[in-house]
């Protein structure tokens, strides 16, 4: 798949023209992927490309609200979901266009757009002035056609980016990994820790969140961890500012069970799947490694009962 990162689609980039599927896609959760599942259709059926527009993680139009997944992680599942190019924008480059500047400059002028597939709610254009059915109107001026799929439910109600971070600001795995269709996830380098893991006869692989991330609610959790030669194990992830140690920062520390080898400076991917208990200030270190062997016995006995061991 071909990544275009730019302030503004520059020329032509799909001269045949090709099918647009539209929206942020923050966490590509059930409801995204249902949008790229239907623009995937109607390349197929036209014998056209598709292309994913969005706009880059940082620049989330909703200022100061943390993002779910970041760009490297979109295009990943855009690929997976059969895009053949995804362009990433600038989203300050193209928020002042009203809605016909929008049609016209972007997704006739420069994507060369036959068919757009959004959601119901999708909006666009300066101040959000347009919306899914404002969307038809203006392509069909250009002979062009928007398909706007309508809301996939959970619970009786339309799954949403703002769902899935709720649930993990609740802790709640299972909720965010059923909006989502996959558990939630981080893919971040190991740094190095003050070494207290090793002292503690629990050595962690210690990642630094990037500001501006969606994290779950702090506490311990039961993760599967994937490492950098493909292979995938279990651990227990700590995620918190660890006030027994008179900590600061939020990082992402996790033993990995069964598991020895060096990992400073390679990825890393986590996977919530489940949450084991609160962060709590332990009296001592000989106190929080009791409880760390304690989590760790409890993470053994999840995977037994969940079919993971």
């Amino acid at each position: 798949m071909k990544i275009l990162k730019a302030a503004a689609p520059l020329g032509t980039l799909a001269p045949r023209g090709c099918v647009v599927a539209l929206g942020f896609f923050d966490g590509v959760h059930r409801a995204h992927a249902a949008v790229l599942a239907a623009a995937r259709e109607e390349a197929l059926r036209s014998a056209l490309p598709l292309l994913v527009f969005t706009f880059r993680a940082e620049d989330a139009p909703k200022v100061g609200t943390p993002h779910l997944s970041d760009d490297a992680q979109r295009a990943a599942l855009f690929a997976a979901a059969g895009a053949d190019m995804a362009v990433f924008s600038e989203f300050s480059a193209l928020s002042h266009l009203t809605p016909e500047a929008f049609v016209d400059t972007v997704l006739v002028g420069a994507l060369g757009t036959r068919v757009a597939v959004t959601g119901d709610g999708f909006r666009f254009g300066h101040r959000a002035a347009g919306d899914a059915a404002c969307l038809g109107r203006l392509l069909a001026k250009h002979g062009a056609a928007a398909v706007a799929l309508p809301p996939v439910l959970h619970g009786g109600e339309p799954i949403s980016s703002t769902r899935v971070r709720q649930a993990l600001e609740r802790g709640d795995c299972a909720e965010a990994t059923a909006l989502l269709g996959r558990p939630y996830d981080l893919t971040l380098p190991v740094v190095r820790g003050d070494g207290r893991g090793v002292g503690l006869g629990f050595p962690t692989a210690n990642l630094c969140p990037p500001a501006g991330r969606a994290l779950p609610r702090f506490g311990v959790y039961v993760t599967r961890v994937g490492l950098p030669d493909g292979k995938a194990a279990f651990g227990v992830t700590d995620v918190g500012t660890r006030p027994t140690v008179a900590g600061s920062e939020v990082r992402l520390e996790t033993h990995i069970l069964d598991h020895t080898g060096e990992l400073y400076g390679e990825p890393l991917t986590l996977e919530f799947l489940t949450r084991l208990r609160g962060e709590v200030k332990f009296s001592s270190l000989s106190e929080l490694s009791e409880r760390i062997r304690m989590d760790c016995e409890e993470v053994r006995i999840w995977l037994r009962q969940n079919g993971q061991s």
